[in-house]
């Protein structure tokens, strides 16, 4: 178990942690993401893409996988965690679509997926 840092350790720290960015060494602090702004200027450009078919099709997988590449090298961050849901969540109703065809059924409720796909992952 390592002993907390001092006051003086702390301005240290932070005091070479402000000359290495004024260096360049560091890079500059990042503003934090603004999620709201950020989710309705994706919904956004999605309502103008000129084709959703070829968004879902193509470019939907291919951001998925850029997503979680390299989960085994660096660790798994809560970005991918949420990209891991979705992709679970697919492979979870693919299941639940093989099963109702293997039972002859045709019809379900948005509730019988919600509860039997989505919820569970969502509590995860």
């Amino acid at each position: 178990m390592s002993k907390k840092m001092t006051a003086k350790e702390k301005r240290l720290r932070a005091e070479t942690r402000k000359r290495l960015r004024a260096d360049g060494i560091l890079p500059p602090k990042k503003s934090p993401l603004n999620r709201k702004k950020f989710a309705a200027q994706v919904l956004e450009d999605k309502a103008k893409s000129s084709s959703l078919y070829d968004l879902y099709l193509n470019h939907v997988p291919n951001a998925i996988s850029c997503m979680i590449a390299g989960h085994d090298i660096i660790g798994v961050t809560p970005e991918m965690v949420g990209v891991f849901k979705v992709l679970r969540i697919a492979l979870d109703e693919q299941a639940f679509f093989e099963r109702l065809k293997e039972e002859g059924r045709s019809s379900y409720t948005y509730e019988e997926l919600f509860e039997e796909v989505v919820t569970p992952i969502i509590k995860l």
